[in-house]
């Protein structure tokens, strides 16, 4: 709305202060502000003006010439004085604005000095509709609604007319995308040679092609053509180059083709090489009373400020691989440190570091070593002043044990943990363990139980430990017993889980099915014949191992497939187990379920599903 405040009227004088003209909705245009705003002519003073980011807004203020002018005019006419601040617009500068009211009245305003559009309008007293129309050349930009305005005798009629950019928020445009490029690797002289370039235009639009060749005696038979020869006159290497362009945007490929004399039996070989550089290190230490930041390349590796035993320092190590293939990361020092629960994988490093108790300067540092057999290291300069040994803390132990009866595990703290349900005589288990060494020197797990089962395809390293269990064929009370033992040989702490063995032998087949991909890892335990697993990377290569127990049946041998065109690359293979790399196919969207079939000696049979839904 036009605001006006303070308006007085004086013989033949028009006073006007503290006019304000401002929008009360706001516009937003994609791609480009565009601000508009019609500020009324002298003699109204502007004091202040809000522009709004879309759109022409125009203000109108329609005087009726009365005191000053013979009486039948007062009566009959009026004028608007108009002024109008344009920006550009998506179709470019507005170059003419046009303000129309009813019974065919018209003005265009013209740009003053300025740059802004000034006019006048001269209308009829009584009821009337302004319309504002904006112009980049001959292209119509900004068109406003009808406002209605009512003039009457002795009165100042004041309006807003918004003229709204009908330019923007038009998407941009989008190149060609080139799908294919088809070419020969050689040719002989004067034999043409078939090449061609498939490409799709984002926006539909019509394509065309333009191919050159840069060597001299090169020939393109059709050059704006997808589908064209090319030939060459003497031997040799010639580059050739195609762009594909839609009108406005283009997209270009080339390729390099060989050349032989055709009365000559040559060859040649095409080379492809890449540079791989060696992987970029990150190491951040966090001192008690500072902070070191480092990557491969700093200047200077000194950390700033000290440490002493038993404060402790955080140490974080990233490996950027680049485009090498990424390998292993690991951090140590040169003075006997400890790093209290370390946790890394092939990118990322952390734990917190004990540092010894005597005065040392202790390097730590960080080792990346890529499946490309590429080595980088960096360090980090640290002064241990002397200090106290840490009180020791003792390690915990985490244990879970699963069975067809169920889940149970023991926790650190927790009081005599027990399994709820029996575990079948018999069958085969799944059992890990982790250990946090808190700070104490990680040593070695040592994994038992105490009824006469065996364990199967343990891994393990300082920190955990996993693998399957197979049951004894009786009943008994039995207990799993896993011990975090020193480098020396000292038992530092015990985790015992009780259970009891139960039934000469399980009711029939059962199973244990792992799959580790690269976005989880799904199981199905033994006692279950299905389960949902997370999706997955479609066309992933994960690694899965299937354990059979046959129970009462008579062994015989694994089958396993699925529904959905994948394969299977078998590394282990026998009646009680199955190690394979299962090869995904390329299918988003699709759920795949993958089979396993226990196919017993003595005729009995039973499967097992994982549910994988692909994206």
């Amino acid at each position: 709305m036009v605001h006006i405040e303070n308006f007085f009227i004086f013989p033949c004088l028009y006073f006007f202060e503290s006019d304000v003209i401002q929008s009360d909705t706001k516009f937003r245009a994609a791609g480009a502000d565009r601000r508009f705003a019609l500020i009324p002519e002298e003699p109204i003073a502007m004091k202040n003006h809000v522009l709004s980011k879309l759109g022409l807004g125009l203000g109108a203020v329609l005087l009726l010439l009365g005191g000053c002018t013979e009486p039948d005019d007062v009566s009959s006419m009026g004028t608007a004085r108009l002024r109008i601040e344009a920006a550009r617009t998506d179709a470019g500068e507005v170059s003419l604005v046009r303000v129309t009211a009813l019974g065919g009245f018209e003005t265009e305003l013209t740009r003053d000095n300025s740059g802004a559009f000034v006019g006048s309008l001269i209308l009829p007293a009584g009821f009337n509709e302004i319309t504002g129309s904006a112009f980049a050349g001959d292209q119509l930009v900004g068109i406003s609604a009808p406002v209605p305005v009512e003039i009457q005798a002795g009165f100042v009629t004041a309006a807003t007319i918004r003229i709204i950019d009908i330019t923007g928020g038009g998407d941009i445009g989008h190149s060609p995308i080139i799908l294919t490029l088809t070419h020969p690797l050689s040719a002989v002289t004067n034999h043409p040679v078939q090449i061609s370039v498939t490409a799709v235009d984002p926006d539909g639009d019509a394509l065309n092609a333009a191919w050159s060749a840069e060597c001299a005696d090169g020939t393109i038979s059709f050059p704006d053509s997808l589908f064209t020869e090319f030939s060459k006159t003497t031997p040799g290497t010639c580059r050739v180059n195609v762009t594909v362009n839609d009108g406005a945007l283009s997209a270009t490929e080339s390729f390099t083709i060989v050349v032989f004399d055709e009365n000559n039996a040559q060859g040649a070989v095409n080379v492809d090489g890449q540079f791989v550089s060696a992987p970029q290190l990150f190491l951040e230490v966090g001192l008690p009373n500072s902070f070191c930041n480092l990557f491969s390349g700093s200047q200077d590796g000194t950390c700033q400020g000290s440490i002493a035993s038993p404060n402790r320092a955080f140490v974080n190590a990233f490996v950027d691989w680049g485009n090498g293939v990424p390998g292993f990361i690991e951090v140590t020092d040169n003075c006997g440190g400890i790093f209290e629960s370390p946790f890394s994988d092939p990118f990322f490093f952390q734990g917190d570091w004990l540092p010894p108790t005597f005065e040392s300067v202790c390097l730590i540092t960080a080792r990346a070593f890529s499946g490309d057999g590429l080595f980088s290291q960096l360090s980090a300069a640290v002064l241990v002043r002397p200090g106290e040994p840490p009180q020791p803390v003792t390690p915990e132990i985490f244990l879970t044990f699963s069975h067809s009866n169920g889940f149970c595990e023991a926790l650190p703290g927790q009081s005599d943990p027990a399994c709820d349900q029996p575990v079948r005589a018999g069958e085969l288990a799944s059992v890990q363990a982790q250990v946090d060494w808190r700070n104490q020197a990680p040593g070695f797990i040592e994994i038992f139980d105490t009824c006469g089962g065996f364990f199967t395809d343990l891994l393990q390293d300082p920190f955990f430990v996993q693998g399957s269990w197979r049951a004894p064929s009786f009943d008994t009370p039995c207990a799993m017993v896993v011990n975090a033992v020193s480098a020396d040989g000292t038992l530092l702490t015990s985790s015992v889980l009780q259970f009891t063995v139960s039934g000469q032998t399980q009711d029939g087949i059962q199973a244990l099915v792992q799959l580790q991909h690269a976005n989880g890892f799904c199981e199905l335990f033994p006692g279950q014949s299905a389960t949902d697993c997370g999706g997955a990377f479609a066309g992933d290569r994960p690694f899965m191992r299937v354990d059979i127990g046959w129970g009462n049946a008579v062994p015989g041998f694994i089958d396993v497939s699925d529904n959905c065109g994948g394969a299977f690359n078998l590394f282990v293979s026998d009646s009680f187990r199955v190690e394979a790399e299962w090869i995904m196919p390329f299918a988003p969207g699709a759920l795949c379920t993958v089979n396993v079939g226990a196919f017993a000696g003595d005729g009995q049979f039973r499967s097992f599903q994982l549910n994988v839904p692909l994206f």
